[in-house]
This record gives C-alpha cells, sequence and structure tokens, in this order.
C-alpha cells in the first residue's frame, strides 16, 4: 500500500487502534464463550467485534491505497466485514434482548450474507460497484489526505444498504422490548448507536452513490457499538450480581425463620404430620395453630397461611358453645360429629376444597393440667365411598329416573363404578353386522368417574364372549391369565371383571354390562344381583328408544335420501329460530333447487332423477352433517340450516354459499352417465328483525324468493334474501298480471331493427318485442320475458309474436310498402320444445298466406341442443317448407362443434358481448374463430350489437359482411319501418 498523504496520518492511527482493540475484544470475548452458558450471546459478540476490526483495517487499506487494485481489495474486505458483522449483529440483540423466535431469521440473514460475500468475493470491484472508473484524492479538514473509489454503484451494493436499514429497524423494536423489560440504560445506549448508525449509513450510501467525498464512518460507529454493548453487558452484570445478593440473603432469613417453626412445633410434628387423617388445631377462639399433611392435601395449602379460614363457623359452632360443651365434660374423649359434602373449588369461611368429597368431621378437646381448654382438635376423614354408595343404591333403586335416553346410561356407568369402587364400567352393544366377526360397541363407558370416548373391541377371546347371551360372569381377580389374548385387558391392567347379559324381551341378545377394576373385586355376591337389576333396567331402556328411533325414523326422514325430511325440518327450524331469539344469536338457512333437474328427469326417466336425488344428498350429507342440519323438503329441493353462536354476516353466508355451490356443481356418476347438475340457493338470516316475530314459514317463503332471484340471475350462485326482494317479487306478480291483460287487450307492439352490410344496404330486419303499458309506458322486455318464461307465458308470446309478424308481412305486401328482404323472428326454447311446434308454424303461415321464405326463425343454442335428434328433425321440416335457420346468441352457450355442422343452419349470429370487445387494432381470436367458422359451413354471420364505426370497421378488416347495431338504426316501431327503408335505398343509391 503506497501512503501518500503528507500531514500526519491522525485517522489512519485511530482505524488501526479501533481495529486492535476490536481484535483483543474479540479474543477475549470468544474465550468467555466457552465458559459460559450463554455461548451464543458471546461468541455472536466475539464475531461482531472481529467484523468491525476486519472492516476498519479493510477500510485503511483502501482509504490509504493510491493504487485503484488496492483500494478495491481493501474495498472487498471492508464489505465482507459488513456482511460478517449482520448475521452476528442480529443473533448478539436476538439474544440480548431475549426475542423469542432466533433461529430462522438468522438462517435467512445468514444466507444472505454468505450468498453475498460469496458474490462480494468473485466480483471485480466488490458488490458495492458495478463498474470503477478511477480514484479521487480527498484532503480532510486537518490536512491528511485519503483515496476515494468512484464509479456505477452495484444493485447488491444498494441491497446491502437495504439490509442495514431492515436491521436497524428491527433494533429499533428490540430496545422498545428492553425498555419493556426495565433495561432502560441498555435501551437508551442502542437508540444512541441506532442513531449514530443510520446517520453513517445515510453518509456511508452518498458516498457510494458519488454525490459527496468523504471519509467512512460506520466504523467508528460499529465501534461504539461494541463499547456501548460492552458497558451495558458489565452494567446487566452488576444488576444481577445485585439481584443474586438479595436473594440470597432473603432465603437466609427465610431458612432461620423455617428453623425456629420447626422448633416450636415439634412436639406435634409425629402426631399431625403422620396421622393419614387430615387433622387442625384450634385454639379455644377458633384460631389455627397448626394442621397437618393431609389436611393441606385436601385444603390446598397450609390453614394457618389463611387467616380467613374459620371452621367454627363452617361447622356453626360458636367459641361460646365449644367452651361450654366441653368443660363441662368429665372425660376428655367427649366428641361432637358433623358430615358435610363440598365440591371441588367450593369456598366456604375461608375454607376451599380441592375435589369433590364427603367430609365427616370429628371434634374433640386438648385441656391444660387444670382442666381448661387449651386447644381443640378437628379431625375429618373423606367419607365419600359410603355416601356415593348409599346414593348411588338409592338412585339406581329409583331406576334413576330423572334421566333418559344417552344421559340414563351414562348415569348408570357412573353409580355403578361408584358403587363398586371400579376403576371402569361400561353398557355394550353386540354388533353382528359383519357375520365373520362379532364386535362390541360400548353405549357408554366410564373410567375414574368420569365418562369418556366410547370404543370398540372384538368379542373373540374375552370374557364378555361367555356372558353375551348367556350368564353372569365373575372373575374377582387374575382375568387377564385366564384370557392371555384379551390384549385390552392388559393395556388397562385389569385384574377384576364382573359381566351380566343384556336381552331384548322376547330373548335375543342385546350387550352386556361390565365391571372392571386395575384391583381384585370385592363384595361380589353383592355385586351380581345389584348388576343383574341394572342389566334388565338398561334393556328396558333401550328397547325403549329402538322403538322410539324407529318412529322417529319413519316421520322424520326422507325414503330416498336417508336425510330429514320436510316434517324434521320444521321442527329444527322451529327450534332453531327460538333458541336464537333466546340466546340473541342467528342463524342461516339455504334454500338448494337443482338446476335443469326437471329436463333431466324428463328425458332420462325417473329412475335417473331417483339416483340423482340420492347421490346428491349423500354428498351433502358426508360432506356437512357433521357441522350442518340438511334436509330434503321435496322434490330437487334441499335445505341446509347453521346455526351459530354469534350474528351470521354476509361473508359467513357467501363462504357457506360457494361451498354449498361448489358441491352442487361437481360432476355426478349415475350409471354410465356423467351428469353436471349444478343449482342455485336462496339464502335468508334469521331472526333479521327482534321486533318482527316471523315464522319458519316466513322463512321458507324469504328463502324461496331469493332462490327464485337466484335462478333468475343466471342459476349455479346464490341470492342473500332482503326486503327489497319482496318488492320484486310483488312487482313480478304485477308484471305477469299486467303481461295477461297486455296479451288480452293488445298492449304489445312490434319493434324492428335493420340488418344492412358494411355499405348500408339492407338485408333483413329483426322483430322485437315491446310492451306498450297504459299506465307504466314503454316496458323493455328483459322485464318481461323472464316473468313470462317462469309461468309459461312465453308460449303465447311467442304465439303472438309469430302471428303478428306474419300479419304485419301480409300487410306490407298488400299495400305495396317496402319491407326488408328477410325477417328475423326469435323462437324461445320453450316454443321450439313443444310438440306441435311445426304445425303452429305451418297454420299461421297458411292463415296469412306468405312466402315462408321471408322468415328466418331464429333459436338459441340451448333449444337446439336439449335434443340433437329431435332438433335435426324440426330443423329439417322447417328449412323443407322455405323457412331459413339462424343460431342466436353464438358462442354464450355450450354448442359442440360436431353437432352443429350436421344441424341444417343457414345463419349465425354473434352475440353482442363479443362485438363489445372489439376495439381497433386490437386482435380478438373469438371474433374471429367465429367468423372462419360461418365461412367453413358456408353460413352467413350477423354480428349484433355494433354501435361504433370503429367497430364495424374492425370487423369488415375480419371478413364480416352484414350488421346490426345502433351504428346503423336503432329498433323502431313498424310502421316507421317502410319510411326508414325508402331513405335508406336513396343514401345507398347516392353513395
Amino acid at each position: 500500500m503506497e501512503q501518500t498523504t503528507t500531514a500526519f496520518p491522525l485517522m489512519l492511527s485511530l482505524m488501526i487502534a479501533s481495529a486492535g482493540v476490536m481484535f483483543l475484544a474479540s479474543v477475549q470475548v470468544g474465550i468467555i464463550s466457552f465458559f459460559t452458558q450463554k455461548a451464543k450471546l458471546y461468541l455472536s459478540f466475539s464475531v461482531m467485534a472481529l467484523a468491525v476490526g476486519v472492516y476498519q483495517l479493510g477500510q485503511s487499506y483502501s482509504l490509504y491505497s493510491a493504487e485503484l487494485d488496492s483500494a478495491l481489495i481493501g474495498l472487498k474486505w471492508q464489505t465482507g466485514a459488513i456482511l460478517l458483522f449482520y448475521p452476528a449483529m442480529f443473533l448478539f440483540f436476538a439474544c440480548y434482548t431475549q426475542q423469542k423466535t432466533i433461529t430462522p431469521w438468522f438462517q435467512l440473514i445468514l444466507f444472505i450474507s454468505t450468498l453475498g460475500f460469496l458474490v462480494n468475493l468473485f466480483s471485480p470491484y466488490s458488490i458495492r460497484f458495478e463498474q470503477v472508473s478511477h480514484l479521487t484524492r480527498y484532503t480532510l479538514p486537518y490536512g491528511e489526505t485519503i483515496h476515494l473509489i468512484h464509479g456505477k454503484q452495484h444493485v447488491l451494493g444498494q441491497s446491502l444498504h437495504l439490509l442495514g436499514q431492515g436491521l436497524m429497524l428491527w433494533l429499533f423494536y428490540r430496545s422498545y422490548c428492553l425498555y419493556r423489560q426495565r433495561r432502560t440504560l441498555s435501551a437508551v445506549m442502542l437508540v444512541i448507536y441506532l442513531l449514530l448508525q443510520l446517520s453513517g449509513s445515510v453518509y456511508g450510501a452518498l458516498i457510494d452513490a458519488g454525490e459527496i467525498e468523504g471519509l467512512y464512518i460506520a466504523g467508528f460507529i460499529f465501534t461504539l457499538l461494541i463499547l456501548l454493548m460492552t458497558l451495558s453487558m458489565a452494567y446487566d452484570f452488576k444488576v444481577q450480581n445485585h439481584l443474586l445478593k438479595e436473594r440470597t440473603e432473603a432465603l437466609a432469613d427465610a431458612v432461620l425463620r423455617q428453623k425456629e417453626a420447626e422448633s416450636y412445633n415439634r412436639k406435634w410434628a409425629q402426631v399431625l404430620h403422620q396421622a393419614p387423617v387430615a387433622t387442625v388445631i384450634l385454639s379455644p377462639e377458633g384460631e389455627i395453630i397448626t394442621s397437618n399433611q393431609a389436611c393441606i392435601d385436601f385444603w390446598g395449602k397450609a390453614l394457618k397461611q389463611q387467616p380467613e379460614a374459620d371452621f367454627l363457623a363452617l361447622l356453626k359452632i360458636t367459641p361460646e358453645q365449644l367452651n361450654q360443651a366441653f368443660c363441662r365434660s368429665v372425660h376428655n374423649e367427649e366428641q361432637k360429629t358433623r358430615t358435610l359434602k363440598f365440591t371441588k373449588g367450593q369456598t366456604e369461611h375461608g375454607l376451599t376444597a380441592q375435589k369433590d368429597a364427603w367430609l365427616q368431621f370429628n371434634i374433640y378437646p386438648v385441656k391444660d393440667e387444670r382442666g381448661e381448654l387449651s386447644e381443640v382438635v378437628i379431625s375429618h376423614s373423606d367419607v365419600t365411598e359410603q355416601e356415593n354408595a348409599k346414593q348411588a343404591i338409592e338412585n339406581i333403586a329409583a331406576g334413576v329416573s330423572s334421566s333418559s335416553g344417552r344421559e340414563f346410561f351414562d348415569q348408570l356407568v357412573l353409580h355403578i363404578s361408584q358403587l363398586f369402587k371400579a376403576r371402569y364400567a361400561f353398557i355394550g352393544l353386540l354388533n353382528q353386522d359383519n357375520p365373520g366377526e362379532k364386535t362390541i360397541r360400548t353405549l357408554s363407558i366410564c373410567s375414574s368417574n368420569e365418562i369418556v370416548e366410547n370404543i370398540s373391541y372384538a368379542l373373540k377371546d374375552t370374557p364378555c364372549d361367555n356372558v353375551i347371551g348367556q350368564d353372569i360372569c365373575i372373575h374377582a381377580c387374575d382375568v387377564q391369565q385366564l384370557y392371555p389374548k384379551d390384549f385390552l385387558l392388559q393395556e388397562m391392567g385389569i385384574e377384576g371383571y364382573i359381566g351380566a347379559p343384556i336381552f331384548e324381551p322376547d330373548g335375543t341378545p342385546l350387550g352386556v354390562m361390565v365391571i372392571l377394576d386395575t384391583k381384585p373385586l370385592e363384595h361380589t355376591q353383592q355385586a351380581t344381583s345389584i348388576l343383574e337389576i341394572f342389566a334388565a333396567r338398561a334393556g328396558a331402556e333401550l328397547q325403549r328408544l329402538n322403538a322410539e328411533a324407529q318412529m322417529r325414523q319413519m316421520a322424520y326422514e326422507d325414503y330416498l335420501t336417508q336425510l330429514p325430511n320436510r316434517a324434521q325440518m320444521h321442527e329444527h327450524l322451529h327450534d332453531v329460530l327460538a333458541q336464537s331469539r333466546k340466546n340473541g344469536t342467528q342463524a342461516a338457512m339455504f334454500l338448494i333447487d337443482l338446476d335443469h333437474f326437471k329436463t333431466v328427469n324428463d328425458a332420462l326417466g325417473h329412475d335417473v332423477g331417483d339416483e340423482i336425488i340420492r347421490k346428491m344428498g349423500e354428498r351433502l350429507r358426508q360432506q356437512l352433517a357433521s357441522e350442518l342440519f340438511i334436509a330434503r323438503v321435496g322434490g330437487d329441493e334441499f335445505v341446509v340450516i347453521d346455526q351459530q353462536d354469534g350474528d351470521v354476516t354476509p361473508l359467513d353466508i357467501k363462504l357457506l354459499a360457494d361451498r354449498l355451490l361448489h358441491l352442487l356443481m361437481q360432476p355426478l356418476q349415475v350409471g354410465e352417465r356423467i351428469l353436471n347438475i349444478g343449482g342455485s340457493i336462496g339464502a335468508v338470516v334469521f331472526p333479521a328483525d327482534p321486533e318482527h316475530q316471523e315464522t319458519e314459514l316466513d322463512l321458507l317463503r324469504y328463502a324461496d324468493i331469493a332462490l327464485y332471484q337466484a335462478k333468475s340471475s343466471g342459476r349455479d350462485n346464490y341470492v342473500l334474501f332482503e326486503p327489497r326482494l319482496q318488492q320484486r317479487v310483488n312487482d313480478r306478480l304485477e308484471i305477469e298480471r299486467g303481461l295477461r291483460e297486455a296479451l288480452e287487450n293488445d298492449y304489445l307492439k312490434l319493434y324492428l331493427q335493420p340488418q344492412v352490410t358494411k355499405e348500408g344496404r339492407v338485408v333483413g330486419a329483426e322483430v322485437l318485442l315491446r310492451w306498450q303499458h297504459p299506465e307504466q309506458g314503454l316496458i323493455p322486455p328483459f322485464r318481461f320475458i323472464p316473468v313470462a318464461e317462469e309461468t309459461g307465458l312465453i308460449l303465447r308470446l311467442g304465439h303472438w309474436v309469430m302471428d303478428h309478424s306474419f300479419q304485419l308481412i301480409a300487410q306490407w305486401q298488400q299495400q305495396q310498402l317496402d319491407y326488408p328482404p328477410q325477417i328475423s323472428i326469435n323462437i324461445s326454447a320453450w316454443q321450439f320444445a313443444q310438440q306441435d311446434f311445426i304445425d303452429q308454424v305451418k297454420s299461421l303461415i297458411q292463415q296469412r298466406q306468405i312466402d315462408p321464405a321471408l322468415i328466418i326463425l331464429e333459436v338459441t343454442e340451448t333449444a337446439l341442443l336439449t335434443d340433437i335428434a329431435e332438433t335435426r328433425l324440426k330443423l329439417e321440416q322447417l328449412r323443407a317448407q322455405g323457412f331459413k335457420i339462424s343460431l342466436d346468441d353464438f358462442g354464450t352457450g355450450y354448442s359442440s362443434l360436431a353437432y352443429l355442422k350436421d344441424l341444417p343452419l343457414d345463419e349465425l349470429k354473434i352475440d353482442k358481448t363479443f362485438i363489445d370487445e372489439v376495439k381497433p387494432g386490437e386482435k380478438q381470436p373469438l371474433v374471429e374463430s367465429m367468423l372462419a367458422i360461418g365461412k367453413h359451413m358456408q353460413l352467413s354471420v350477423i354480428a349484433e350489437g355494433v354501435e361504433s364505426k370503429e367497430q364495424c370497421e374492425q370487423l369488415s378488416l375480419m371478413g364480416c359482411q352484414n350488421f346490426q347495431g345502433y351504428y346503423f338504426a336503432r329498433p323502431m316501431p313498424a310502421e316507421e319501418l317502410p319510411e326508414w327503408l325508402a331513405e335508406q335505398s336513396l343514401k345507398v343509391t347516392e353513395c
């Protein structure tokens, strides 16, 4: 390294001196790390100091080298030291500030730093510069000269600065954590460093970017960090040492006090602490003097430490009554007895029981040599077993009359296990579904006085195999040796076994009632007679439940899906509505209707329809029955009810509705057919208004309204009921009524929209229907056509349009007015599906005496593809009469080219939704494909909905010749069309 400075190298000396200090600190702390439990903390600190030392040496080598190559070597060392410093700094402060999650973040930073280190090692200019142009001399204010590298900054160098900034933000957060830990000095020191480091990083970034010239000060700030943290760690050590000293002194005082207490109570220690009976000694006034370990075990802690504990009040005895009773007694053995019941956690007069128990209290005096009462001894013993046995016998003798169903069996096994002091008791039912292996499935099982999860086990080679259908079996001990293949006995450590069979009234074996214990059973003769009675009672209850379940199943289950039926759904909905009102919660009901089910049922037969319903019900039950109520309410309708613990939000409705729709849209395999059914859903949240007492019938009506809206919106979706939907229903009913009136009173009008070439030559016109309401004015089709389709009025409307269209053409011919070469009439899918549709068209043509060649019948893909064979036959008959056939809304359905190419068509109409996407200069592969299909099939093609000159020109470039849309002409009343045709003809002629 060539030294070029002329003044005293003060800065160089400081750098080398700081590097030396850092190396020394690194070595010392590194050695300490091998002899401390905080190895990570000290080792990371050692690496930090090492990295700072290397950084300072690398910087001095870079700044004081006059040669570019030498300066770059120093820069690499300097950059590498930073990459070493960052992971070590993260690990140190994560450990120092007691961060919970360290390893994954440390591994991430170490990986990034290692990757940067390797790139830096093999980069010619380090990762700080992408290109280096030259060195410049820079003179420090006191005359010392250094050299700075200039060049294009590397993106990795910028990333290195970002990594440093990120770590500093993290350190600001950790300093806050230190402050929360009341390590204020450490937090303050860290914030001071971070503020200095932030300024140093910005300063260094400006130097790298060539914005300013100067000396990197980050090394000195790093050095300051090491010094600050050394002071902080030293201070922490001093604080910990002080705390340790205080705790040691406190412990010594506690030991001294304990020795004094032990000396005072030594004369009572052997009596109290070795006695198995809980004992407490009181003063005549009731103050607790001491208690033994058995007492502590029951009450949770030494009673002397509970000044609020009052045994005399617990036993309802005053000090005066106690004094009088015992002082009058001649014999010290006189006792007073009380028996009380406690439940776990119960607190009475400052005493808290740690378990459920019946306690028998015995009170007797301790008198001094003068015969005066000096202390009172109260002992209490656990008589829970005796009391439970007494209660169990009483309860079971009464038939456990307070419970029924599952609760009856739970109470029965609990009482049995308590009565016979057995570890386990259960009632098991015989399962013979698999003829090759009989099993027992427990109906209720008690373990250690708690009802636990039911189990199932094979009957073979178990003692229960000798009980089922036979007689009571007793093995008071060594049952494992008698049945070595019964691994369940071994796993449970069973020694004693008693089992009694359970029969139906006709003698058919039902199951078994069993008592098991990990110790030999006692009083087996008494157990035998009692267990037989219990088994008979259990059999009677099982018979009652089976009969009840069969009747309920017949009344409340759908025969096809085995789901709840409409009756059970009404009952459940009523209960949920009542519970929701009572608890202030909400629930949601989803009414599901399978889409196109009627079409499939009619086309493929009722057997296929029933299989669809069965499979859909099975799918819903398997996927949802564990969490939701699901019912089939008739036909192709299902109901799902979701009861919540709080309010039901629109997001809750959406999530469940989407899940239901996903299940409905999954393909169904019925025989060899794969069917896509789908469905629509109407949802309602209830109760919506606490003030409005809606019934379950109201909710079903609301759900039906929402379902109707869902079907009207395109099917395969859901709609949540809102009050405005009720208004829509009212509006729909009004439209239906008005539409019937319009058909009867001729309020309907025909409009026509011309179809032209690019030059404006008219090639035809499409008939459109409008409703001129006497009060509401002109009503657009999108309001009344859906209603007409749902109510069946679409057939009358279609017939009306055909009749009046044919009549209009005949009128034009009679009056010798201009009319289009062809008139297009829309035919609905319902019209086309009529068996006598062909006859209707023939009759109208003959009645109006017009040429069928003037008529183009427009049908949609849905209408054509319902039954291909029947469709082809109808179309051939129509074309044989002279009609032309147009495929309307081409591209919006699910047409198959394999079918379309075989259908007798004359024209394709590209739907407006595709035309709207046509823009100048943009490719439209879908539209181009449709035009290509029409050309290939030798069909005329009309683009619907052309609204601008740009669309027209773009479509012309694609090869489209015929157009229809507002750009050429809006729909107009039929009487205005001849005049428009005349004007249009003049325009074309002039052009």
